[in-house]
This record gives structure tokens, sequence and C-alpha cells, in this order.
């Protein structure tokens, strides 16, 4: 018997303390108890509850309250009427969606039949909450700020934000929600056009006319992306070039080095892109590629063998990177007479990592998709040179160890002209994988999502950054019936302080009349935001927020990153575990109050080209764990302190060259600016004097934990609104409460702290419980 099983027969008042514990501690969902109540009964008392809140707005129309939440509110609990009363006649059909999950398989009728129950009592619970927040308001105990309408007609992108009526917004919407005036009108309404190799009719570029005015018919007003589609390719290139599918991967049935390929993709743009540039439809971007990679390692997912094309390709590569064969006969311990005589069995034994071999196909194979991504920029521009393309990448390829997937995430993001992505997080785990240590230390995983903002935004400044496809809900190894809706307040917040510019979470699992989506039978389906009630309507007020302070979300995304970690993609092909020193450099740094990034060779050589760009300039590098480099990276660190820069280094990096070589050089630089250190404690001390003697702001944050065994859980982010005025954001991702002291860095100077959410007064200590988010404002005092 599971735990969910275990809990059905506790009682409804016993069951949301022992659900808000689960949340708490990372436990898996629990179900509604099996109880004698009716749903029938239940909904007598929602509508009940429903009708005091109406009654509330009603009565507060003749004050200058701001009713946007409690309208949106009360309008989603009117949607859940019917959707409930769907999922209730419709047990059988929701049994088999469960069915599909191994996390609910074993009891899928019972989670069926207690999901209308479940999600009547969230939709009780999130009307609790917002009513008793209303009668605070009204009561002049609360003040708060004016909800921001986001208009899909009318915002844009200007640099890293999108923008309306001159104002910072920051659009939350759903993958696969319906065009409909009930749902658009609070839970976004994004446009998006599909385009796809089938297009294509015959190899002299004929296209289904068919399309062509679908296509066309699709502009409307709406912002919107254009999706391109790999995933599939016509049916007569096949029987063409039967071995344009060797090398295929998922979400790419075809080789990308196959001279037809390139072909195929130049016909579609040159029938489709005419129709959709520079028209609203495509203001959000060119979609190139759904979450690519090529892997090509034995004995890992999506991997498989390659091209006669890509060998032919590769050897070449190893003509220009090496010269001269014998060379490369040196490095591999091999024996080729030539470079046309190179072989390499493919896929690679990953035993291979760390040897020279390795390191040249990884690097080719980076080469190679690359290659593949510039050709699809050239041609979208040479159709639409006001085009802004994106990728939506798969982060957690960068934060694993990985690297045989052929992607160099630096080399990708320089060519886009929007950063996109698939971005994930979690509080509980179906798999075990992937948690790292996590799951131990925090309670949500925070790092693997903030890390590669970091990176991203480190890379290209004045890029937005804009996930297409959200997973903080929902993902293949995270999946609750009763999400908690702190984690999605944390979550949601703290990754548009980090850089977050607007998302589409997946998945919206209804059609417009709230019948289950029939896409397929995955379990995504029936636990998604459409059938959590109170998840919905906190993802909802939490956006409301974050464009209700966009100003404030706007000046802490653009503090200067002033500590840097040093990124060698050198180190990352040789070494699977310098990813892990590179996530416990970042956390021994990120809780100190500083704004991080990242520093590459490319990077580095940028360091003081505009002097009064305060983005090419930083107070410190952080090296960790980088054995492996090359000779330029290495005179890229060294060419930086000879400008003044500050190294801090561990004792084992650069100490090997890319093909496992002793180093017989190291870095110099003046007392005081190459500095080592020896452990992470060592690490964070010197960070922590850093912030004490050089922070940039009047604003000092200190924070001490309650359990000494706990790290530091608390995000702190300092930004200037105006002349003597901050703003502090924090948000509690440790698994203990802190406390948190804000105090001025002058010396009887004071300041006056008010709560940026509610418009109370804070004390100079506040305690942060577990995923609690502040907004702090700090307004100067003598």
């Amino acid at each position: 018997m599971d735990r969910r099983e275990f809990i059905f027969g506790i009682a409804v008042t016993a069951l949301w303390g022992v659900t808000a514990q689960a949340h708490t501690q990372g436990a898996n969902s629990l179900l509604a108890p099996l109880d004698t109540e009716s749903l029938a009964v239940k909904w007598r008392r929602v509508l009940g509850k429903e009708e005091i809140l109406r009654q509330l707005v009603a009565g507060s129309a003749k004050g200058s309250f701001d009713t946007t939440r409690e309208q949106m509110v009360l309008h989603t609990s009117g949607l859940f009427k019917g959707w409930i009363d769907y999922d209730a006649a419709h047990v059988a059909l929701n049994t088999q969606h469960f069915r599909h999950s191994p996390q609910y398989k074993a009891s899928a009728a019972t989670y069926a039949a207690q999901l209308p129950h479940l999600e009547l009592m969230t939709l009780e619970a999130a009307l609790d909450n917002v009513t008793a927040n209303f009668r605070r308001v009204l009561a002049g105990e609360v003040s708060r700020r004016s909800v921001i309408a986001v208009d899909y007609k009318a915002f844009s992108i200007q640099g890293r934000h999108f923008v309306q009526a001159e104002r910072p917004v920051f659009p939350l919407t759903y993958t696969w929600l319906p065009k409909d005036p009930g749902l658009n009108r609070y839970f976004g309404d994004l446009n998006s056009v599909f385009l796809s190799p089938t297009f294509v009719e015959d190899e002299a570029g004929h296209v289904s006319n068919k399309k062509l005015k679908a296509v066309s018919a699709q502009e409307d007003g709406r912002i919107g992306q254009v999706f391109i589609n790999h995933h599939a390719i016509p049916e007569w290139i096949i029987k063409k070039y039967p071995d344009i599918t060797v090398g295929r991967r998922h979400y790419s049935a075809y080789d990308i080095d196959h001279p037809a390929a390139r072909g195929l993709f130049a016909d579609l743009f040159r029938a489709f892109v005419p129709l959709v540039r520079e028209k609203r439809m495509s203001a959000l971007g060119y979609m190139m590629f759904n979450e690519p990679s090529f892997f090509t390692m034995k004995d890992t997912w999506n991997t498989g063998p390659v091209s006669s094309y890509t060998m032919a390709k590769f050897r070449k590569w190893l003509a220009v990177h090496h010269r001269d064969v014998a060379v490369l006969n040196r490095l591999w311990g091999s024996g080729f007479s030539s470079f046309e005589a190179v072989s390499l069995a493919i896929p690679i034994d990953g035993a291979l990592r760390g040897q020279p071999v390795w390191y040249d196909w990884c690097a080719f194979n980076q080469y190679r998709v690359s290659d593949w991504f510039a050709f699809l920029v050239e041609q979208i521009k040479s159709l639409d040179s006001h085009a802004r393309n994106h990728i939506k990448l798969m982060p957690w390829l960068w934060t694993s160890g990985l690297r045989d997937h052929g992607l160099n995430y630096e080399r990708l993001i320089r060519m886009c002209d929007i950063i996109g992505f698939d971005a994930q997080s979690q509080y509980s785990s179906i798999k075990k994988k992937r948690t790292g240590t996590w799951l131990n230390k925090y309670s949500f995983d925070w790092q693997n999502l903030i890390m590669i903002f970091d990176f991203f935004s480190s890379i290209q400044p004045d890029e937005l950054l804009w996930d297409s496809e959200n997973h903080f809900f929902l993902q293949n190894d995270f999946s609750e019936m009763d999400t908690d809706p702190a984690y999605l307040r944390a979550i949601y917040w703290l990754a548009h302080v980090h850089g977050l510019g607007g998302a589409s979470t997946w998945v919206w699992g209804r059609a417009a009349d709230g019948a289950t989506s029939h896409r397929n039978d995955s379990v995504d389906f029936v636990v998604d935001p459409s059938h959590q009630p109170q998840a919905l309507i906190e993802m909802t007020l939490t956006n409301m927020d974050v464009n209700a302070h966009g100003d404030a979300v706007v000046a802490l995304q653009a503090q200067r990153k002033a500590v840097r970690i040093f990124y060698s993609e050198t180190s990352a092909i040789n070494r699977y575990s310098y990813m892990d020193d590179v996530h416990l450099s970042h956390a021994a740094c990120f809780f100190e109050g500083v704004a991080l990034g990242f520093v590459t060779q490319d990077i580095l050589n940028s360091y003081g080209a505009t002097a009064a760009d305060e983005r090419l300039d930083w107070d410190m590098v952080v090296v960790m764990g980088a054995h492996h480099v090359t000779d330029q990276e290495v005179q890229a660190l060294q060419a930086y302190l000879d400008r003044g820069g500050r190294v801090v280094i561990d004792g084992d990096s650069l100490s090997l060259d890319e093909y496992g070589r002793p180093r017989q050089t190291a870095l110099h630089g003046l007392s005081g600016h190459l500095i080592r250190f020896d452990s992470l404690t060592a690490l964070t001390s010197l960070v922590t004097s850093y912030v004490e003697h050089s922070a940039g702001t009047p604003v000092c944050v200190t924070q001490t934990i309650h359990a000494g065994a706990q790290p530091k859980g608390t995000c702190v982010r300092t930004a200037q609104l105006a002349e003597g005025q901050f703003v502090v954001s924090l948000v509690q991702v440790g698994l203990m409460p802190s406390e948190v002291r804000i105090t001025h860095r002058v010396p009887g100077k004071k300041w006056k702290l008010i709560d940026g959410f509610t418009g109370e007064s804070v004390a100079e200590k506040v305690t942060i419980s577990p995923r609690k988010v502040m907004l702090i404002n700090c307004i100067e005092c003598s």
C-alpha cells in the first residue's frame, strides 16, 4: 500500500495539515480522502463561499479598490463548475490517463474517482484564502498595487523584455490552451504558426496550397511564434533518398548532414516565411527546433549511428584541426594512413571519455550541429531580415554532465535573437534521478533553473529569456495532483527575478468545452493546472504580482553580475563530474546576495571592450574544477589578470590541455589578484568578504540559519529603484526557516522597511519559512 492509498481513510479535517506537511517535505501529492460527503454537499459549500466573495467584490465598487484578482478567482471558479462535473461524469476516461503513469497506475480508478472531490476541496481552499486576503484589503490593513492586464495584441519585444504601453509585462500562458474568450481572459492568448517539411510536396519545391491558405489565415493581431517542426519529413524524400533517415534522432526525423535536408528546408522557408514575416503572428520569433539533441554515446537516451555524410564531414574536420595524420595517430594511439582512412564506431563508447578521441568526436559533434543551425538562421534571415530566431533548448543538457549531445550552448545562443528554452523545476521526484543533492538540502530544485539563467544572460545580456515550454508545474519526473501553491509562487517569482521574460507552461489538459484532452493518453492531461483550481489560481495571482511590480523585477534582473564563474566547454566535454563542480561553486557563491554570472573564453575576451558597459565588467572570476582547458582559454584568463582582474582558483584547475596532457605554464598575477582556495567554505568566505567591502548598494542583508546543519537557503537580491530607495527580493529555497536582517551599511542611517505585496511595515529582522516569498521596499531615513 503506498502513501496515497493509506491517506484515503483520513478525515477531511486532518487532510489539509498532512498535505501541507507533505508539500514542505517534498512528498508526493495526497488525494482527497474517501469520505461520506457527496459532491453535491461540497458544491453547496463552495458555491456559498463563492457568493460571499462575489458580494464583497460588489460592495467594494464604491471604493478605489482594484478587484481584478478577485474577479479572476470568481471567473476561474465558474469555469471549474463545468470542469468538475465533466470529471465526475467521465471517471472511466480519466482512469485511462492515470493508467499511463507509473506513479498512479496501480490505483488509477481510485484516483480518477477522487479527482472531482480533490478539485472541489482545493477550489474551496483557494476561495477561503482569497476572501480572507480581500477582507484585509477592504479593512485597510493591506494595500497592494493594481494589476496590469497583459494584452497579447498590444505588447512587443524591446530588448530583453516584453513591453506594453511603455511598461514591462511578463506574459504567462499554457501550451495547447484553446482559443476561447473564457480561457484567454486570464490564462494567455498566444498565437502559434506550425511549419513542417511535410508541407513540401515534391523535389521541385511545390508546397501544399491548403497549408499556404491556413498559415495566411492565422494572422489575427495576437503575438505569436513560428514553430518549425523537424519530427516528420515527407514520404517522397524518403523514397528518393532512403539514407536520409540514417542518423535521425528524437524530434529530428532526418540526418542533418544529408545534402537533401538543406534543400528541403530551403523550399519550406521560401514558401512560408514571406507569409509570416513582419506580422504579429511571428513577432515572438521563429522557434527553429523543438528540444534538439544529437546523442552519440552508447547506452544513453536518443542515441544511434551517424551517416556516411557525417563521417566524411568528421574526417575533413580532423584534417583541418590536426593537419598531419601523424599528430592524430599520436593522440589517438592509432595507425591511420590518412585522414580519409579514419574510422570510429558510433555510438561511441562512454569509457573513452577523457581521451583524445572522445574530445575530438564531441567537439566535432558540436561543430556539425552548430553548422546546421547556422544554415537555418541564414535561410530564415535571407527571407525575413527582421526575424527573431530562437531554439527550444533543454537546460538539463547543459546543467548535467552529458556532452555527447552535440549542443554547444554558448555558440547556439549567440546565433539567436531570443534565448529560448524549456526550463524545469520540482520539489519531489518520481524517478529519483537527476536530483543531485537538492532533494536533501532544499525545498525545491532552484539551481538547475537559476544557474542556466545566469549562464544565458551572461552570454547575451540584451536578449529576452522566453520559456516556450515551461516545466515548473509538470514534467516526466514531477507530477502532483495537489501541487503546492507556495512552491508555484516561489519558483515563478524566483525565475522572473533572475531573468525570465515570459513563459508558456506545460500543459493545458482540457478542450474549450472542458473535456479532457484526447491528444494522447498521458497522465499530464489530468494533473495539469486545469485540473487543479488552487494551483491555477496561485499561478495567475503570482503572475499578476510579477506584472504589478514589473519595475522592481526589471531592476532586480538588471543587477551587475559582479562575481563570475568560469565555464570551460573543454572541461565539460572531458569530465562528467565537472558540472558537479560548477554546481558547487555556484551554490557556494549564490546565497551571499551578489548577482552571479559566468565567463567563458569569449566573454573574457570582451572584458572592458566598452568602458561604460558594466555588463562587460566584473570584480571576481571563480575557477573551480576546470582541469582541462585549451591554450586559448588560459590566455583569456591571463589577459583578464593582466588588465587588473581578480581570479579565485582551486588547486586542480588549468592543469591539463584538451587532450589530457599536463600544462607547463600557470597563471600569474599581482598579489591579491590571483587567489587560491582549497575548500567551498573558503570560497564562500572570499565572496562574503567581497560583498562586505565592495557591495554596490548600502543595503546589508544577512541571514542566520536556525538549524546549524542546514546550508543557507534564502535567495537574496537587491536593486535600487530611486534615490534613497531600494528593493529586496527574498525567496526561501531551504528546508528550514532562516532569520534575515536588513540594515544600513552607513553608520547612523536606517531603513524604513515596507512589504511590497501588502504595504505593511516590516521589522528589521524577519523569519522566512520554506518557499516563502517577500518583496521588501527599503526607504532611507535618518
